[in-house]
């Protein structure tokens, strides 16, 4: 999916509409030995000074997920921008 994503992502700034691109994977629900049950994904950061993906994998239903990932992705472009002042 990580690939996709960057693909993606890249065509996007390419069209020049904007000047990051946050890409969030599908989850997948995966359960460990233990029985724990666990979405995994990925999000993609991108701009023209930026390519980053973060692991996004964690327990909780998948309405919780989507919201963690999601602020993830923003924490990220956070401190992106923070850094590059």
């Amino acid at each position: 999916w990580e690939q996709a994503l960057r693909e993606h992502g890249e065509k996007l700034l390419s069209q020049r509409t904007a000047d990051f691109v946050l890409l969030s994977s599908p989850s997948t629900l995966t359960v460990n030995d233990s029985g724990v049950r666990k979405q995994q994904g990925s999000i993609v950061l991108l701009g023209a000074d930026i390519d980053q993906s973060q692991d996004v994998s964690m327990t909780g239903n998948l309405d919780v997920f989507r919201s963690r990932a999601a602020r993830m992705a923003l924490n990220q472009l956070r401190l992106h921008l923070l850094n590059a002042r």
